[in-house]
């Protein structure tokens, strides 16, 4: 099966000639993005319907697209059968459990020393918490234990790595080796043992009951009853032997399987539909602010353009050795597990070799002609955007964000 026509993930396939054309193809390549932010950014924090509006959203998009039956009829039941694999998986394991919180503060300071009658108030027994304050700033045990240790790990991380790379240079340090360097280290780091030491400490949270409280609410009985029973609904929603199924492992379950549908598919629609140029330049477009502060967008944008034209590559040199193996007809039963397992290490330091010499012609294809790099908008030019389909998908953009405010949380 030639895999770069049968499921082409992760590259872009043109319209072809004479087809009906794709709507998705029309749109603005930065609202494409947008949509692709969103459908990445939207499930976190999100319920169990948001996440599934989101799968069955992705999925009439792709049945009212217009893109060719073959482009997705054997990677979307692949997806789906792999999203609902993970899903159970999740389900079926044990979820784990979530350690109980430690102490904020030592036992000691809460044993309080017996007083006189009318005498005053009992004081802590232990040291005092608060070390030192000023206004607003206040320094404790644990802040203060905090930022020693940071500002002691970080110099001596630091300059012990510092001393190792001059004493394999040289067995003698001039002055000018660490005159600037050294003064520098320890003012960064009593910077951030001060840092550390005034600022919040920050608290951990407590550890979240593993039972939802309706289920501890008891109905009444009369006396010589049955024992009473949970008000709340069932905890445990299925069991089959040693396999149960809870309402948090299920949750897990519904979580991990959408999550994964709606991260890939969401990021093969935009590649699918999206020349990589086009992709480039909308990147470019929204880092563009970062110039200012001197951050090389052109070189960025120039290496991802690179990365995703490799892509094919990558597949291409997969392809071949797999061929390779089919063709040589490997008897995988008489190879034993040892064999097989030294089969797939061959296979994968090939694959490795053949990407590498790629990328290294590449490199030497690129050196040849100059070796500058050229902004994403002069190496395609891109075609007038249709103003209906955008209107809509800026419309539909709003709508799920809003519908992500008022009712993501269910």
């Amino acid at each position: 099966m030639d895999w770069l026509r049968q499921l082409p993930i992760g590259q872009f396939v043109a319209e072809e000639q004479g087809g009906r054309g794709s709507w998705l193809r029309q749109l603005d390549p930065r609202l494409k993005l947008a949509w692709t932010l969103a459908f990445l950014i939207t499930p976190i924090l999100a319920g169990p319907l948001w996440r599934l509006s989101l799968v069955g959203l992705l999925l009439l998009i792709t049945a009212a697209s217009g893109l060719p039956w073959r482009l997705w009829r054997r990677s979307l039941p692949a997806l789906i059968v792999l999203a609902l694999l993970v899903g159970l998986l999740s389900a079926v394991l044990p979820e784990g459990s979530v350690p109980a919180a430690p102490l904020q503060r030592p036992p000691s300071e809460v044993r309080l020393a017996p007083g006189a009658p009318q005498s005053a108030p009992p004081q802590r027994a232990g040291e005092a918490w608060e070390l030192a304050r000023w206004g607003p700033i206040s320094v404790s045990r644990r802040s203060a234990e905090l930022g020693l240790n940071g500002a002691t790990l970080l110099f001596t991380l630091v300059h012990s790595a510092n001393l190792l790379l001059l004493i394999t240079a040289a067995s003698g340090l001039p002055w000018r080796l660490w005159r600037r360097s050294l003064p520098a280290l320890v003012v960064l780091a009593l910077l951030v043992g001060l840092l550390s030491a005034v600022l919040p400490e920050g608290s951990v949270p407590a550890a979240p009951p593993q039972r939802p409280p309706s289920e501890v609410r008891l109905a009444p009985g009369a006396p010589q009853s049955a024992p009473p029973q949970r008000a709340g609904e069932a905890w445990e929603l299925a069991r089959w032997g040693p396999i149960s199924v809870s309402r948090r492992s299920a949750e897990l379950g519904l979580n991990g399987a959408t999550l994964l549908f709606t991260l890939v598919h969401s990021a093969n629609l935009l590649l699918l539909t999206t020349p990589p140029e086009e992709l480039v330049w909308a990147i470019s477009w929204l880092l563009q602010p970062l110039v200012r502060l001197g951050w090389p967008v052109e070189r960025l944008g120039f290496t991802l353009l690179l990365a995703l034209r490799f892509l094919p590559l990558v597949q291409e040199e997969l392809q071949n050795l797999l061929r390779s193996v089919a063709t040589r007809a490997v008897n995988f039963k008489s190879l034993g597990w040892r064999g097989c397992l030294g089969l797939v290490l061959a296979l994968g330091e090939r694959l490795l070799a053949n990407v590498l010499l790629r990328s290294e012609q590449g490199a030497e294809a690129l050196m040849a002609r100059g070796g500058y790099w050229v902004p994403a908008d002069q190496l395609h030019q891109m075609a007038p955007a249709a103003l209906r389909p955008n209107a809509f998908g800026c419309g539909g953009l709003v709508v799920l964000l809003l519908l992500r405010w008022k009712a993501g949380a269910l």
